[in-house]
């Protein structure tokens, strides 16, 4: 069993490497397995969001947790054209972009905090959705493996 510190490792490290990451242009795989990553960090409960945040550098930098989801999000558009992610996926990852977008600006300075990111509804939102889109890839994944290499009944977002 791995301890916290091994678990919070990866994400820790991609919110410290983000920048020099985007420097390179990604693959479709790099990039996608990026927006995941970002996707499973906004699922987490607050005060593991905030572990990963205070091991990265600044406990206080909440912004981190949506930049690097946007960061990841170009990535999308190409995988939809590739087909590579299922109508559910998109929807899902689409959603939660949604939700990051009316929590920005500087009207909503406030959600950008540590108390926020523990209390307030938005919050609690984009971790719902974060995880749904999270369990929607999981049966993504199913379905796709029991497609097979013939395809089968279950279609991708370009399929349909």
């Amino acid at each position: 069993m791995a301890t916290q510190n091994q678990e919070l490792s990866l994400p820790i490290q991609n919110l410290k490497n983000r920048d020099e990451t985007m420097a390179k242009t990604p693959t479709l795989k790099e990039g996608l397995s990026a927006l995941w990553d970002a996707a499973s960090i906004l699922a987490l409960p607050a005060s593991e969001q905030l572990a990963i945040l205070e091991a990265s550098g600044d406990s206080r930098a909440i912004d981190e947790l949506a930049l690097n989801y946007d960061d990841s999000y170009w990535v999308i558009k190409e995988a939809e054209t590739q087909g590579v992610l299922m109508s559910g996926e998109l929807e899902a990852l689409r959603a939660l972009d949604c939700q990051l977008d009316r929590m920005s600006g500087e009207a909503n300075a406030g959600n950008w905090t540590v108390k926020a990111l523990r209390f307030a509804n938005c919050w609690k939102e984009v971790r719902t959705l974060a995880t749904t889109a999270l369990a929607t890839r999981q049966i993504a994944k199913a379905r796709k493996s029991a497609q097979g290499p013939e395809g089968g009944p279950f279609k991708t977002a370009q399929s349909r």
